[in-house]
């Protein structure tokens, strides 16, 4: 909506008794084409006309027109100004002032109404992004937390891998050590076959452990410094309100 057409127009200027009838023929005339103009709409032009007359003749009913073509085009700061200015232009009449009075009331009541609608979508949006921040803030300690916990995998999955490849390497050691007739000297092949399996499992233990570890510790480091616009995967309420539905954000 737009405020004001231009400059505040400048006071009508007294009028000598000689051109006193010449300025009121000049005002009529102006005002006259300012109807034409604001039957069809031109408001702006409209107002231009109307102060004219106002300023060749002041009679408030020029003024008055002045602030009605302002409104109709949106102009609301020239409205108000002309409005109050027609409560207070001497000789007007009664019913003039009265309306002008209620009109102004009007455009500042709809301009209140318009700034306490706006402050209350302000505060919306101002709620809404603390409530997605609130919703979101387990996201940074759960994420911390699920990275400690794949490193912790990582390591114990890494240390049971390189443990049983050493105690690999000790067992086939004692394997080659025989004596002079090829018995084993240090370990039977029975328990060496047994342990070996042992080191296998504790190997395969090993590799799902660390490869678990790193996908959690993965996960984590996305939920430690993901924003609350990042892809989640969370519980939203069905269409129809019945019940629950797994839903992924992106």
């Amino acid at each position: 909506m737009r405020g004001r057409i231009g400059a505040t127009p400048p006071p009508p200027k007294a009028a000598t008794p000689k051109s006193a009838t010449h300025n009121a023929e000049q005002g009529l005339a102006a005002f006259q084409l300012g109807v034409s103009l604001y039957r069809k709409a031109e408001y702006g032009k409209a107002a231009g006309l109307f102060h004219t007359a106002f300023g060749l003749d002041p009679k408030p009913v020029y003024l008055f027109n002045a602030a009605r073509s302002e409104h109709k085009g949106g102009f609301l700061d020239d409205a108000l100004r002309d409005y109050d200015r027609c409560t207070k232009v001497a000789g007007a009449d009664a019913k003039v002032v009265a309306k002008a009075a209620e009109l102004a009331r009007g455009i500042r009541a709809e301009r209140k109404k318009k700034a306490a609608a706006e402050q209350a979508l302000r505060d919306q949006k101002a709620a809404a992004l603390k409530k997605a921040a609130e919703a979101h803030a387990w996201r940074t300690p759960t994420g911390w937390a699920g990275v400690g916990v794949g490193a912790l995998l990582i390591g114990v999955g890494s240390w049971m891998i390189l443990s049983a490849s050493s105690e690999r390497d000790d067992l086939n050691k004692k394997l080659d050590n025989k004596d002079k007739d090829g018995l084993y000297v240090d370990i039977d092949y029975e328990t060496y076959d047994s342990q070996m399996n042992d080191l296998d499992q504790r190997s395969a233990i090993g590799v799902t452990a660390a490869v678990g570890g790193l996908a959690v510790a993965g996960v984590g480091a996305w939920l430690a410094f993901s924003t609350p616009d990042a892809p989640a995967v969370a519980l939203t309420p069905a269409w129809n309100g019945r019940g629950l539905r797994l839903s992924l954000r992106f």
